[in-house]
């Protein structure tokens, strides 16, 4: 049998003043580390206690000021691992347990100079090779200790980690992760900017301007459906000057937007944006918005409730047109039903190649689940039967090179009610899809026909196609005037 004390014995005789100098180590750094645990173990249960990641009685304190309760829990905790009788194989787990504490710090202290963040500032600069090197040998000691030691520290602290995150604590400091983030985001970009966007890789790139975030959210549904796992959404608030009391807030106001959004189950990205008029804060943050490789290049507009804001709206459309970005308007007049046999409608008059970007859209709303079995329909009104087979050869090849799968139809014209014909024929349709007309400066008949035709149908998309390959499109919501 081992002899236990052989280890002290050994020492004493190697050591110059023999067991004078080593016995009262030993002593000094059992009794350190045994005050340090009794001191420091109640304080932090207390301190996790105040964070919400154990029970909040553990923080309660005695009238002296001391963490009672869960000092009481430390100490019931080390009698019975004292009681185990096994304190060599419990010393094992402990020495691999503090081990991973060397893990962690030269795991952080690497990522931290691989990201190379600037608020990283260490008075000792190791390389990150060094570090990495530094965890690797801790975590081979860790295996020697006690390979069962090991595995039960990686799967204990991994427990630990699931746990805080399905705790969701709001973090009040800065990490490591968003660094990362940052570095790889730096790297696509510096990337995608040395490349040049063909049009088989266009996908939409779309700002969402709304007033208040909740009061639009339908909007955001629709929106964020074009570009789910292919596009990108951006969300903008805009402030004026006058408004000073969101002037002030305005970073708060960008991180509420993001927890409105999660408990919608959405993904986009927020932002505030201060401009000194809302009509020409839009056309200035739209023309403006994105960065090298990925600029916006879709806009979507929500029809405003009163005849000012449709009237600012139409004046922005027509500014936007002239600078080549894709525009959409929506009007929800219900929310958007689950019922498994969408159907959506594509009223395609031929001209501006609103049809190709409408056709495009429609495709990109099947990607979502429960959309995928939609049944497209493109409707067209023609004045005779020559020129009914001419748009239905034209409608038919333009499917087939688009390889997406839709019913064709198209209409010989029976009156001047057009508009009472595309009612009619899409009262039952989930979404419907019109072209908006180009240069048209007659804003009180367009107000008629948008009006007219958003109060009758379920969902109603105003397309204009000002090139696929343009530069930035983008989407408005509701501003309310």
């Amino acid at each position: 049998m081992a002899d236990v004390n052989a280890g002290a014995t050994i020492w004493t005789r190697l050591a110059v003043f023999g067991p004078w100098i080593i016995y009262p180590a030993i002593w000094g750094a059992v009794l350190s580390s045994a005050f340090g645990s009794i001191l420091g173990g109640p304080r932090i249960l207390q301190a996790l206690s105040m964070d919400g990641l154990v029970p909040k009685f553990l923080s309660k304190l005695s009238p002296s000021g001391q963490p009672t309760i869960a000092t009481w829990i430390s100490g019931v905790i080390a009698i019975a691992a004292v009681f185990l009788g096994g304190l060599n194989t419990l010393a094992q787990y402990v020495s691999v347990l503090f081990l991973t504490l060397y893990v962690a710090v030269n795991v952080s202290a690497a990522v931290e100079q691989l990201i190379k963040e600037p608020s990283y500032r260490p008075k000792i600069h190791v390389p990150w090779f060094v570090s990495l090197l530094g965890a690797a040998a801790a975590m081979v000691v860790m295996w020697l200790i006690s390979p069962w030691a090991f595995i039960f520290a990686l799967g204990l602290e991994s427990l630990i980690f699931i746990y805080l995150i399905s705790k969701k604590l709001e973090q009040q400091w800065g990490d490591a992760s968003t660094g990362i983030w940052m570095h790889l985001s730096r790297f696509a970009l510096l990337r995608l900017n040395t490349k040049k966007v063909h049009t088989r890789n266009w996908r939409p790139i779309i700002i969402l301007f709304v007033h208040e975030l909740k009061d639009h959210m339908q909007l955001v549904k629709f929106t964020e459906m074009l570009g789910q796992n292919s596009g990108l959404l951006t969300i903008s608030k805009l402030v004026t000057f006058e408004d000073t009391s969101e002037l002030a807030r305005r970073d708060k106001i960008a991180f509420e937007m993001q927890k409105d959004l999660k408990a919608e189950g959405l993904q986009a990205l927020t932002e505030v944006n201060v401009v000194s008029d809302l009509k020409y804060g839009m056309y200035q943050v739209a023309a403006s918005h994105g960065m090298a490789g990925v600029k916006t290049n879709t806009v979507v507009f929500g029809w405003s409730g009163n005849k000012e804001g449709k009237i600012q709206e139409l004046q922005v459309i027509h500014s936007l047109s002239n600078s080549r970005k894709n525009i959409l308007m929506v009007h929800c007049n219900k929310p958007f039903t689950i019922r498994a046999n969408k159907r959506i409608d594509i009223w395609w008059r031929g001209e501006n190649r609103n049809g190709d970007l409408m056709l495009l859209l429609s495709y990109l709303i099947r990607l979502n689940r429960k959309w995928k079995k939609a049944v497209i329909n493109i409707f067209s009104i023609v004045n005779s039967e020559a020129e009914k087979y001419e748009r239905e050869r034209h409608i038919q090849v333009s499917i087939k090179e688009a390889r997406i799968d839709a019913e064709i139809h198209v209409l010989l014209k029976e009156n001047d009610d057009i508009l009472g014909t595309l009612i009619k024929k899409s009262a039952k349709a989930d979404l419907v899809f019109a072209g908006l007309a180009h240069g048209n400066n007659d804003y009180t008949s367009q107000i008629e026909i948008i009006d007219r035709i958003a109060s009758n149908l379920k969902v109603i998309v105003f397309v204009q196609n000002n090139g696929m390959e343009s530069e930035i499109p983008v989407i408005f919501g509701l501003t309310e005037t």
